[in-house]
């Protein structure tokens, strides 16, 4: 009852049913509720027997997934039963002795690309069990080795239910389920890795877990100073937005740098990371917009006398005569449409005669009516850009006597910083198109 109250209109097309015209719907809107409940019910009912269906396999030791775990391929006799991939298991092998060795995840990933490797979406799109294009360039990431190194199915156990969706338990959104509750039967496959190597491994990452969190909490009393680069700072290479991130010293304290957070490109292919100090960024910016103001001081000099300059004044006086002429045309079209229509009215003129002139007068009038805005903003933008009133000027000149960098400057004057790697920048000033017409005017004479 309340969306006829609110005129809300309900439309179900596959079941040709319109609540605005009851009359000619196959079904009354008695008939869409009922059926709406049952469809619901029937979907609660297949998702529990999917799941039913699914635990019985867990508990029976069956292998249910699309794609096995890098190293494994299903069973051509039985694809609940998963067997070595002699091509691939010797890479899993190489990945947990490095970790027992003390490399981190992303030397070991760094290793792996080195040595062309394929990584593992990208090696079952090679192989045509995935078809998704995302994947053709797909590398390996630090996460790609973490995922592996705490996996046991590598041991030989199957281990099942680590995600969970159940419809008729109302869980419409895929969930982690705790360790403690997955579901793992042994010995169901042969395995790549012992029980012994795992379970050190997982007691190395563990360890390195630990002094992560160690390491990133011991000076989280220490509070970190603005961000005044908060939103400028991209990868020149990719375009992708770089963060600040923080480490501490025992030499040096807190240092801050900025980092793009992907290797990837848009097209998943290897991306290699960028990252450059702050304290770089700023030695940078500060030099530049040092050069920026002196170079500000000078043309607001120049800038006092530039209206006095016969180019200008000849640039000036076209515009405005033009901006005359149109805005008398203009009149004129207005008075001449008046005209027309009483010559329409007296009977003077043919209806197919007035509409076509009609016509042609409200086409001139918008042409000349586009054409004398564009004129207008011309001369305005003219007289703006060359005086002392030159917004870029004022605003330079308006923080000369600063001493630091302050957000509000860099988000008033800079547009983006791109980083091409640790020592190379690019600034992109927002005014940069206003400076260029006033050097050149000033070295050859031409105005643009």
């Amino acid at each position: 009852m309340v969306f006829p109250v609110l005129k809300v209109r309900f439309i179900a097309v596959n079941d040709n049913y319109d609540s605005e015209q009851l009359e000619s719907s196959a079904l009354q809107p008695l008939d869409t509720m009922i059926k709406g409940i049952v469809n619901e019910a029937y979907a609660k009912d297949i998702s529990r027997k999917i799941f039913t269906a699914k635990e019985i396999q867990r508990k029976n030791g069956l292998y249910y997934g699309n794609v096995p775990p890098y190293g494994y391929c299903k069973d051509p006799a039985d694809p609940h039963h998963l067997i070595v991939n002699q091509e691939t298991a010797p890479t899993v092998r190489q990945i947990f002795q490095w970790k027992l060795e003390g490399m981190g995840n992303f030397q070991i990933a760094r290793l792996l690309n080195e040595s062309n490797i394929a990584a593992p979406m990208r090696y079952q799109f090679l192989a045509g069990a995935v078809k998704a294009p995302r994947y053709e360039n797909s590398i390996w990431q630090g996460v790609t080795v973490k995922v592996i190194l705490s996996n046991r199915t590598y041991t030989g156990d199957l281990a099942m239910g680590k995600k969970r969706k159940n419809l008729s338990k109302n869980l419409t959104k895929i969930k982690n389920i705790p360790y403690e509750d997955w579901i793992i039967t042994e010995n169901t496959h042969e395995a790549i890795i012992s029980r012994e190597i795992f379970f050190e491994v997982q007691r190395i990452c563990m360890q390195e877990l630990e002094k992560n969190r160690a390491s990133r909490y011991c000076h989280s009393d220490i509070d970190s100073p603005d961000d005044i680069f908060a939103g400028l700072v991209y990868s020149g290479n990719t375009g992708l937005k770089m963060y600040r991130t923080r480490n501490y010293y025992e030499k040096h304290g807190m240092k801050y740098r900025y980092t793009t957070i992907s290797q990837r490109d848009a097209d998943y292919s290897k991306c290699s990371i960028i990252s450059i100090k702050e304290e770089q960024i700023q030695e940078t910016l500060v030099c530049l917009l040092k050069k920026q103001m002196e170079l500000a001081l000078e043309l607001n000099d120049y800038l006092a006398t530039v209206q006095e300059h016969k180019t200008f004044l000849n640039r000036k006086e076209a515009l405005e005569k033009q901006i005359k002429e149109l805005a008398a045309r203009h009149k004129e079209l207005t008075s001449m449409q008046s005209d027309l229509y009483m010559h329409y009215s007296e009977g003077s003129l043919a209806r197919e005669k007035y509409l076509a002139q009609k016509e042609e007068y409200r086409l001139e009038r918008l042409s000349s009516e586009s054409r004398l805005a564009e004129l207008k903003s011309t001369l305005e933008h003219l007289k703006v850009r060359f005086s002392p009133h030159n917004p870029y000027i004022r605003l330079l000149l308006e923080f000369y006597e600063c001493d630091f960098l302050s957000k509000d400057l860099l988000h008033r004057l800079v547009d983006k910083i791109y980083v091409y790697d640790s020592k190379t920048l690019e600034v992109v000033f927002k005014y940069r198109d206003e400076i260029e017409p006033i050097l050149k005017f000033r070295e050859s004479g031409v105005l643009q």
